[in-house]
């Protein structure tokens, strides 16, 4: 695991709890927006609960991302061997949409189709229940 990238931290399960309920609403809202045809945001709305869920499970390993480059942080931290195929296929996954989300955000406009929001909507219903199932470990 790169942990010169993390911080230490004592795992709080108010944090975690919270983290988990952010991501639930982020997945209903990434829902919702699929319904309007907001299709960049629902897109965006699925990183941030598959990035939120993440976080969840750091904080119960005992790390926190760094404030700066929090968001790269939190794909090294997937990808460590030690966590298993499960994340680290979802590091790769949380990487490309990571960069795509920086497209949407900053370059580009429509640039997330119909099936694209879908499919970045189930891997976070996906990524919720496997890290939901690793926190009960």
């Amino acid at each position: 695991m790169k942990k010169g990238s993390l911080r230490n931290i004592k795992p709080n399960q108010k944090v975690i709890e919270n983290a988990l309920n952010k991501a639930h609403r982020d997945l209903r809202v990434s829902t919702t927006l699929i319904e309007k045809e907001e299709y960049d945001w629902a897109y965006t709305t699925s990183y941030t609960a598959i990035h939120t869920t993440a976080r969840a499970y750091m904080n119960k390993m005992g790390y926190t991302p760094p404030s700066r480059d929090g968001h790269r942080a939190v794909v090294d931290f997937l990808e460590a061997p030690e966590l298993g195929q499960d994340l680290n296929m979802y590091a790769r996954l949380l990487d490309r949409m990571r960069r795509t989300r920086h497209r949407v955000m900053y370059d580009e406009y429509d640039l997330i189709t119909e099936k694209g929001a879908k499919q970045a909507n189930n891997w976070a219903k996906e990524s919720i229940t496997l890290i939901e199932e690793k926190l009960k470990e």
